[in-house]
């Protein structure tokens, strides 16, 4: 996979930046959630204020939570396969398998592995739930992030 196809579909630019996405508002019952053990330095609470659940690249679908304010930036991103059913699915480093996760932000992106996610999409509704669980590595530290979402589409899916 391109770099730039990547870049894409985090949502962000080369020097990661948010891209001009218009994002519709998510009801007040929906969230992305997520806790970093140990504390994370660059992300010290994960509090997104975007949620974005919508196809950015062919063939994929991004799932972000990110607190974009000013200049501070940071996102969990989850990319599936535009076909991708409900099931439960392994993370793998990189773009490999129908699943991969990343944390962005000011340390650039890390890439998620050694984790499991359990989908459930409804296309009817274009909603999507997920409880999920990965490790990222940064400066010789493994952290383990594990969390929950629940969005409605946010664009095209």
């Amino acid at each position: 996979m391109s770099n730039a196809n990547l870049l894409q579909q985090l949502g962000v630019d080369e020097n990661l930046k948010p891209l001009p996405i218009k994002v519709k508002q998510q009801p007040l019952d929906k969230y992305y959630k997520a806790t970093f053990t140990p504390d994370f330095p660059p992300i010290p609470r994960f509090e997104p204020n975007v949620f974005m659940y919508a196809s950015f690249a062919p063939d994929t679908v991004s799932v972000i939570g990110r607190y974009h304010k000013g200049n501070a930036l940071y996102q969990i991103t989850i990319v599936i396969d535009q076909k991708l059913e409900s099931g439960i699915y392994t993370f793998m480093r990189g773009e490999e398998g129908p699943v991969f996760a990343h944390v962005t932000g000011t340390q650039g992106f890390l890439y998620g592995d050694n984790g499991r996610i359990k989908l459930v999409r409804n296309n009817i509704e274009q909603s999507i739930y997920a409880e999920f669980k990965f490790q990222i590595e940064f400066e010789d530290t493994t952290y383990n992030v594990d969390g929950s979402l629940a969005l409605l589409a946010t664009g095209p899916l």
